[in-house]
Parts: C-alpha cells; structure tokens; sequence
C-alpha cells in the first residue's frame, strides 16, 4: 500500500525534514553533554556516568539507565513525564548496558522549546551526549519523528500543529548503518498498514 502524498502548511514536502543542528559539550560539569535542535524545537542532555549505582537500583549483571526530563517553563506536565518514559525505554534499547554492570548511567534532558518532534529531539540529544560521555552503544543511531493522518497521509518530522492534528505520531530510533528499528514510540492509533508506513517514511 502506497503511503498518501500531502501539502504542508510551511512549504515543506511531506517527506522534508527541518533544519536540524547539534552542538557537543554545551556543559562543563557532566561527563558527557549536547543538545539538538529540529528548527525551534530544541533540546538539551546531560549524562552523569556510568557511576556506581545507588543500592536500591543496582543491578549485577548491567547497567541501569536513569533519565530525568525537565520543560524549561517549569515542572513537567503529564505530556512531559510521558516523554520522559518513553526516551528511557529507547535509550535502554541503544546503551550497551552489560558492559557496566552495578553502575548507573544518568541522563538529564531539559526542554528549551518544543514545536513538534520533542522526544526525536530529546532522544538525538542523548544520544550524542552519550556518545561524548564515552558510553558504549549498540551503533550509531538517530530518531525521527512521522505523523500519520486519518487519510493514511504521512508527515516526516512534524510541527506541533501537525502532531496535533494527527490520528498517531511514531517516532522510529533507527541504526545509522542499515536503518534498522532499535526501538518505536506511537502515540495515538494507526493501522498496521499506516505504520509501516511511517517506517518507510522514516528511513527512506
């Protein structure tokens, strides 16, 4: 099944990221720090680690990933701690937890502005500050993030108009060699038809 071919309200193709940027060590006093921007949508991570880990969550045989998520306008909402769930379930699937075993690795991501494509955004940032805090992963990996309309169109890399105005969003993580799903994220619901879909759309 052919996925829809539709208009946007900023010009772009459907299948047309936005400007995108990343900066390393934007922070001096953590191990590893960078933060990522998809046009205004930005984000920015902090990792602490790998440490010894606190007795309560110490585990023997790997590592355990903690992330905090923070909007910068104050405390997270529901939307927020959502997000906060779902980026740790994806930065789980990347670091190679084994290697560490009975330490914790710490992941602070802040919001600064959030137009669409939030978690993609936040989960890019962490992971190059993983990466330049030193900590081993699975492979290079990036997310993007699709919205899927009621009419099966499909939008890569939407606003936050267009996520609002979406039946699904999914965000893909996806290696950087052979485009391969570490993990996904769907809000919403769409078909299975729709979600490959987006995944083709995704890694196209």
């Amino acid at each position: 099944m052919a996925a829809k071919v539709v208009q946007r309200e900023d010009g772009r193709e459907a299948g047309q990221l936005r400007a995108m940027g990343c900066e390393l060590r934007p922070l001096t006093r953590c191990d590893g720090s960078a933060s990522f921007n998809l046009n205004t949508t930005s984000a920015l991570a902090g990792v602490y680690g790998p440490r010894e880990a606190k007795s309560n969550v110490k585990q023997s045989d790997e590592s355990v990933v903690m992330v905090s998520f923070n909007a910068a306008d104050g405390p997270p909402s529901a939307e927020e701690k959502e997000v906060q769930s779902m980026l740790r379930q994806a930065l789980e699937a990347v670091v190679v937890r084994s290697q560490n075993p009975m330490t914790q690795i710490e992941v602070a991501v802040q919001c600064n502005h959030d137009d669409g494509g939030l978690l993609a955004a936040s989960v890019n940032a962490s992971l190059a500050a993983l990466a330049d805090a030193g900590v081993a992963l699975r492979a290079q990996a990036a997310a993007v993030c699709v919205a899927v309309g009621g009419d099966g169109g499909l939008l890569l890399d939407p606003s936050r108009g267009e996520c609002e105005g979406a039946s699904a969003v999914v965000t893909f993580v996806v290696r950087a060699d052979d485009g391969a799903v570490i993990s996904s994220h769907c809000t919403g619901a769409c078909s299975e038809d729709a979600y490959f879909n987006a995944l083709q759309a995704a890694t196209a």
